[in-house]
């Protein structure tokens, strides 16, 4: 093994819980950067997915899956994006409850981008100090 690989840092896992393949299309091409993308299809059996695959962050496009995936956000201290495709909004469950935080952006890749880094590396930030 080289240096390099030893060295080389291992990016975040971003879930991508999605009922619309067109949104995980755009945010792996936005997310790339920050973090290892993988999607999985909606579907009732999504809560033990996440705890096997362990995610650093969790992105949702619908309320079921926002609400099948939070109790494991909180089990699992991550942050949940949830994407209100409809209703052009994007909220986020951390530290124990919903906040809205599109800013009146409404849902763009950009404002998903931005909300996923804070959570990921603010959260290791935090970590870090404690």
């Amino acid at each position: 093994m080289s240096a390099a690989t030893l060295t080389e840092r291992v990016q975040p896992l971003v879930a991508v819980v999605c009922s619309v393949p067109m949104v995980f299309e755009a945010l792996r091409d936005a997310l790339e950067s920050i973090a290892s993308v993988r999607v999985f299809p909606a579907d009732e059996g999504i809560a033990g997915l996440l705890r096997s695959v362990s995610p650093d962050a969790v992105i949702v496009d619908n309320d079921e899956e926002a609400q099948r995936a939070e109790p494991i956000a909180r089990e699992l201290g991550i942050e949940l994006v949830h994407l209100g495709l409809l209703e052009h909004y994007v909220r986020v469950f951390r530290d124990g409850s919903w906040q809205a935080a599109d800013h009146g952006d409404g849902v763009s890749t950009d404002s998903v981008r931005n909300i996923v880094a804070r959570g990921l590396y603010g959260r290791r930030e935090r970590d870090e100090r404690h």
